[in-house]
């Protein structure tokens, strides 16, 4: 065999070694093909554009997840989320429908009852025209308001599963509910004493703080780092600097946005515990993350 065959043989042999089957996750399959079902329907994005493309970007963010091998229940979770903005979006449709289809009867209705005057209101095949449409535009009216309640129901569960979610995030994280937003508190076995570079014992609890923030995208973060009463003040406030933004730095290297983190060192101020003990001391030496509530923005440490 040729030199040049050879090279033919190993690049076939190459190309196949590469070629893999990639995995696929049913329930992301199903959510788009609901997607495309709902965005197809008559009137869709005059009634439901807002949903479709929630839905739409739940699926882009599944499929994020996949390319970064997440968790199953992870990309399951987002499938679930467009499926449900999915049939939002689909009871909204309907419920346009429905809309029009009152007009169209009422229209209907008005017609009748003018051709029945100009005749005769007595009529009495004019007066069942009237009733039959009457009764077309009540059951309309019905089927909009079941419409309604359906959609309701959905809105409810779906509110009711984030509710669910976000409590079993927040027990995993030992948040503490506060004014300024959700305190969590790192204690000082992230750092060696009178160090800044974050210890690898931390990486767990970072990595839970980091999904968190990934999750929820709207909220804002400040750290803020404290010491103990052991050395001057200028140096445990540069040492308190230095630990909040290494726990910043982080947690951007964990994909948390760079814009959203605020950073600040107080020193030996704001003591949790007597500075006289060393339980007192190693209580005092402490990281704390602020994480805002949704929508608003973290205030300023004043005590």
């Amino acid at each position: 065999m040729t030199f040049r065959n050879l090279l033919a043989v190993a690049a076939a042999l190459f190309i196949t070694g590469c070629a893999t089957t990639p995995e696929t996750y049913p329930v992301v399959e199903t959510a788009k093909d609901r997607i495309a079902s709902v965005a197809s329907m008559q009137g869709a994005n005059e009634a439901a554009s807002v949903e479709i493309n929630k839905a739409r970007q739940q699926i882009d963010k599944a499929e994020m997840l996949i390319d970064d091998n997440a968790k199953l229940e992870r990309i399951e979770h987002r499938a679930y989320l467009a499926t449900q903005y999915a049939n939002i979006a689909a009871e909204k449709i309907e419920l346009m429908q429905a809309r029009n289809a009152i007009e169209e009867a009422d229209d209907k209705r008005q017609a009748i009852l003018l051709q029945a005057r100009e005749r005769d209101a007595r009529n009495a095949e004019a007066q069942a025209l009237v009733a039959t449409a009457a009764a077309e535009a009540a059951q309309t009216r019905a089927q909009r308001e079941r419409h309604r309640a359906r959609q309701a129901e959905h809105e409810a569960a779906m509110a009711k599963q984030e509710a669910a979610r976000l409590a079993e995030e927040l027990a995993e994280l030992e948040a503490k509910e506060t004014e300024r937003g959700l305190v969590l508190t790192l204690d000082d076995v992230l750092f060696e004493f009178d160090k800044a570079v974050l210890l690898p014992g931390s990486t767990r609890s970072l990595d839970k703080i980091a999904t968190f923030l990934n999750d929820h995208p709207d909220r804002k973060i400040r750290i803020e780092g404290f010491t103990d009463a052991i050395g001057s003040d200028s140096y445990n406030q540069q040492l308190s600097e230095r630990r909040a933004n290494a726990v910043r730095t982080a947690l951007v290297e964990r994909g948390v946005e760079a814009e959203r983190i605020s950073a600040a060192g107080y020193g030996e101020q704001y003591p949790v515990a007597n500075n006289e003990t060393q339980a007192g001391r190693q209580q005092n030496r402490r990281v704390e993350v602020i994480i805002a509530n949704e929508g608003e923005q973290i205030v300023e440490r004043s005590s």
